[in-house]
């Protein structure tokens, strides 16, 4: 939500150190929402600066100079000098009035350092923050709440968030379909770091990511306008996740085992290096397990590789690279009158990203690529014989290749900014796709193997946005036009604005425009239950949101209120008495809903707590068709998280009560309407010197529930860690 506060570059919770006396006038611009710690400047290094600098403020320190004496000047031991004085003088006339309130909140005198004596002191942590930063943020998790969970995979981290709706087959992550605010599994983007990784083939493997939880410092929706990201086809929400590469604090080095019921064993190894100006991260990971239940087994393992240089005058680079590897028994998941499915799934990903801050403004640079294969068997093979009908595995590679450019223009009365994203989305299948006029040979594929479909299209999206801030308004407008080979010229607009009431309470509101374009499943697939749709149109959104942020104390609290008009909206559905699925444009789906959170900050034994709500209601007009997913979304969502010491133990829970629209059938035939589920969660840590035990319990009251209709989740089941942290 866009809330109260400032653009997402703004609302990272980063930490910054003076290190030298740069003199550029946007300094102070960029410690605007940051933790800043600043040590004392020797006043002859300042004067030293200046005079090299040639600027004409070198007559400001001339008049300190000559008040300090003759004798201070020849020995440069000088007295106390302001720190607000020094930088108001980096600042430019025009900015002064800005800046001026800003800096009186941390004004102070430092006393002047000697060359040589050792005279320095430590000066305490401050932390400066603009008048509209107040932000509550109820749809994303900061760093202390994300290590106060016993998560084992992404969608384990996302479940906490009120807004995302988490359905998954199997456990641990084997396969999750992420939905965001009563919409569908392919109306969510996705970005890691700030780089798009949107799956083009389904929104089936968006979440398919190297990542663990140990390597994540933040997770949750992005607050500000979607097109900023190049966000118009982000229908209802990004979903933003960002790595833990720069947090001094953390281990440099962590290994971690656990095994748990149904034969579940993992492994994970999560480094991190400091080297002069670059910052290493490096995560690998694997898990197995025999499965809860028939045919739910899986092996996973996971690598992920970054490298961060921080900004020494010339700019930031951001290098990632990741590899995964999936092999998992797909009971019933696409059909439950096929038990015997199996998939194995691999993804790779590299990207590097450039971003320099100007006296002008701010300039990034983006270039990305991504590989994804899928083998699907509908009948496992070395399990079951196929009938004679069958024809075959469905084998998939979908590659994504993209860059972005975005520049920020500082003007007069707030920023402009203009960017422009080329991305490249292409599938070769055995099934995807129009007919190749060569086929090609499937390398990586033990067996003889063909590629005979493929589709390829190209998007150019480009966007521009203004944003005005002071010290209690922030508005934004922005537009985009969108150019895709395959369907016709786009359009998206966003409109916020948020007022900083009192210095606890803040309002929001926004409206704009999105789309969202079919993925290649939607288009192309047939299957001997389901049949794709070639003449599919692009989605349509009007979204309304409105929200208000308060914050006092240890404690914060959010709502929200939205309303999304959706045009075209594309899901598979069928007749009641008909088993084969058909992907279609429905009419319309309009969704309203509220979202209400509760925060309390950590303190003392208490690590972690909040409460969430979240109610959607979906208004379709589709007569009576069954609908597979738009229309079964997760109506009523009320949860309770925490963890709190209780002597050397942490203790975590996490207590939920779901209920989700619509119906499903069943193995039988029969049509069954889904039922209402509490779920308790809990688990418990126990350091021992630099070694750390824990025990997670997942449904503690063994619940029969689905997630899906007709695939039960698995009942009451344990897992056990040990892990080791080196020391700095």
């Amino acid at each position: 939500m866009f809330g109260s506060g400032l653009s997402h570059t703004f609302l990272q919770r980063q930490r910054v150190r003076f290190r030298r006396y740069c003199r550029a006038g946007w300094a102070v611009f960029r410690s605007l929402s940051l933790e800043v710690q600043i040590g004392t400047i020797a006043s002859y290094i300042a004067d030293r600066q200046l005079r090299k600098s040639q600027r004409p403020e070198i007559r400001w320190v001339d008049k300190v100079a000559a008040t300090l004496g003759d004798d201070a000047a020849d020995d440069e031991e000088q007295q106390p000098v302001s720190l607000l004085e020094l930088l108001l003088s980096a600042v430019c006339p025009q900015q002064r009035a800005v800046v001026f309130p800003l800096l009186f909140l941390f004004s102070f005198s430092a006393r002047a350092q000697q060359p040589i004596a050792d005279t320095c002191r430590q000066l305490p942590a401050v932390e400066i923050h603009a008048a509209t930063t107040l932000r509550v943020a109820n749809n994303r998790l900061d760093s202390s709440a994300v290590s106060a969970t016993a998560a084992v995979a992404l969608d384990d981290l996302l479940e906490l968030l009120p807004a995302a709706d988490v359905r998954t087959r199997g456990v641990d992550g084997m396969q999750a379909d992420i939905s965001l605010r009563g919409g569908n599994y392919n109306q969510a983007m996705l970005l890691l770091n700030s780089i798009n990784m949107t799956d083009p083939h389904t929104g089936h493997y968006t979440l398919d990511l190297p990542v663990g939880p140990d390597a994540v410092e933040q997770i949750g929706l992005l607050s500000d306008a979607p097109l900023a990201h190049f966000g118009l086809s982000a229908f209802c929400g990004i979903l933003d996740i960002r790595t833990r590469i720069a947090d001094t604090a953390a281990s440099p080095l962590t290994i971690g085992v656990s095994a748990g019921s149904y034969g579940t064993a993992a492994a994970t190894l999560t480094a991190r290096q400091h080297r002069r100006a670059w910052h290493l991260l490096q995560s690998l990971s694997y898990h197995r397990s025999d499965g809860y239940s028939h045919n739910t087994d899986y092996r996973r393992g996971n690598l992920f590789l970054q490298a961060r240089r921080d900004d020494t005058g010339y700019g930031q680079w951001d290098l990632q690279a990741g590899l995964q590897m999936k092999d998992y028994g797909a009971n019933a998941f696409y059909s439950l009158a096929y038990p015997d499915q199996y998939e194995s799934v691999r993804t790779g990903f590299a990207s590097a990203l450039y971003s320099r801050a100007y006296g002008w403004g701010a300039l990034q640079l983006a270039l990305y690529d991504r590989v994804h294969t899928d083998r699907f068997e509908l009948f496992r093979q070395g399990r079951t014989d196929p009938p004679a009908w069958y024809s075959g595995h469905n084998y998939h590679l979908s590659h994504v290749a993209g860059a972005h450019a975005k520049a920020t223009l500082l003007l007069p009365v707030g920023q402009l900014s203009l960017g422009a994203e080329l991305r490249d989305e292409g599938i070769v299948s055995s099934q995807l796709g129009s007919p190749l006029r060569d086929s090609i040979r499937i390398a990586y594929e033990r067996s003889e193997a063909w590629f005979k479909y493929g589709k390829r299209r190209c998007n150019l999206n480009t966007f521009a946005q203004y944003d005005y801030l002071d010290d209690r308004w922030r508005l934004s407008a922005g537009g985009s036009v969108n150019f895709n080979s395959m369907f016709h010229t786009g359009w998206g607009a966003d409109l916020r604005a948020a007022r900083q009431l009192s210095q606890h309470l803040s309002v929001n509101a926004s409206v704009g425009r999105y789309l969202r374009f079919p993925t290649f499943t939607d288009l192309y697939y047939s299957s001997a239950v389901q049949v794709g749709n070639s003449d599919l149109r692009p989605e349509e959104a009007l979204c309304f949101e409105a929200g208000a942020a308060w914050q006092k104390g240890l404690w914060c609290a959010e709502a929200v209120a939205l309303h999304r008009r959706g045009g075209s909206i594309i899901d598979w559905t069928r007749q009641p008495d008909e088993t084969l699925w058909h992907c279609a444009n429905l009419t319309d789906v309009n969704v309203t809903g509220v979202e209400l959170s509760l925060q309390m900050k950590p303190c003392g034994a208490v690590r972690f707590v909040r409460m969430d709500y979240a109610c959607y209601h979906a208004q379709k007009q589709s007569g009576d068709l069954v609908s597979k997913y738009a229309l079964d979304y997760l109506r009523h969502n009320i949860s309770l998280s925490m963890a709190h010491a209780v002597g050397p133990l942490t203790v975590g829970y996490r207590a939920a009560l779901q209920q989700r629209n619509g119906s499903y059938t069943d193995a039988q035939g029969n049509l069954v309407e889904y039922t209402p589920v509490a779920l308790l969660d809990a688990h418990v840590t126990y350091p021992i010197g630099h070694f750390q035990l824990g025990l997670t319990l997942n449904n503690l009251l063994n619940r029969r529930y689905y997630d899906f209709g007709g695939i039960e989740q698995p009942g009451f089941h344990f897992r056990l860690t040990a892990s080791y942290a080196l020391p700095h």
